[in-house]
């Protein structure tokens, strides 16, 4: 007789942070199953916390139970997440990044020549992308995805990257995202945290 699989608690943590208005928004939830498409909405006896403060519960059409919570904040780069296990032990997970500080252009925005950027805030790691989005003043919206790691702040792009961009006045902000699994017998966890930049203003020139 073929032994059942053993199930798995499957965890997904997300933070977002909106610089231009400083506001922080956290969610988690939980499943039980043999797999993520073959298991049950869980939800965590004596709720979830997220950096020291109690996050509100959501039950969407029985599908999800959510933990949410969003504020107004300062970006400390530090996100626990503690809730207590099904052995009534504490569990806690910690996500950290460190965010942009600011970003400038070296030089034009160029249809034909690329562009130059430089991103404060260390380097871009492994398991990190650097989003750009451009926006012109018909709120036309195009995206160029850096994958790390990087080995420099300073980042060039190619003309064959922004051909697709139209001349003129623009906006341009950046989202840093940070993507991590870790898995054991017992648990399954990805997590994503996002960091929005406020936008700058642009002028994309032939």
């Amino acid at each position: 007789m073929q032994q059942k699989p053993a199930e798995k608690l499957f965890i997904d943590f997300f933070v977002r942070y909106l610089a231009e208005e400083s506001q922080l928004k956290a969610q988690a939830s939980f499943s039980k199953g043999i797999s993520p498409d073959e298991s049950r909405p869980k939800q965590i006896a004596g709720g979830v916390s997220f950096q020291n403060s109690g996050m509100v519960e959501r039950n969407l059409q029985s599908k999800v139970i959510r933990y949410e919570l969003e504020r107004e904040s300062e970006y400390i780069g530090d996100f626990p997440f503690q809730f207590k296990a099904d052995d009534g032990k504490q569990r806690a997970y910690n996500l950290k990044m460190t965010p942009i500080k600011d970003f400038f252009l070296k030089g034009d925005i160029s249809i034909s020549k690329g562009m130059t950027l430089v991103v404060n805030g260390g380097l871009i790691k492994a398991n990190e992308q650097l989003v750009l989005l451009f926006s012109d003043d018909e709120n036309r919206a195009y995206s160029i995805t850096l994958t790390g790691p990087a080995k420099t702040i300073e980042f060039t792009l190619s003309p064959e990257q922004t051909a697709p961009l139209r001349p003129g006045p623009g906006k341009l902000y950046l989202v840093k995202r940070q993507d991590n699994q870790q898995e054991n017998e017992e648990i399954s966890l990805v997590s994503s945290i996002e960091f929005y930049t406020p936008a700058i203003d642009i002028e994309v020139v032939e």
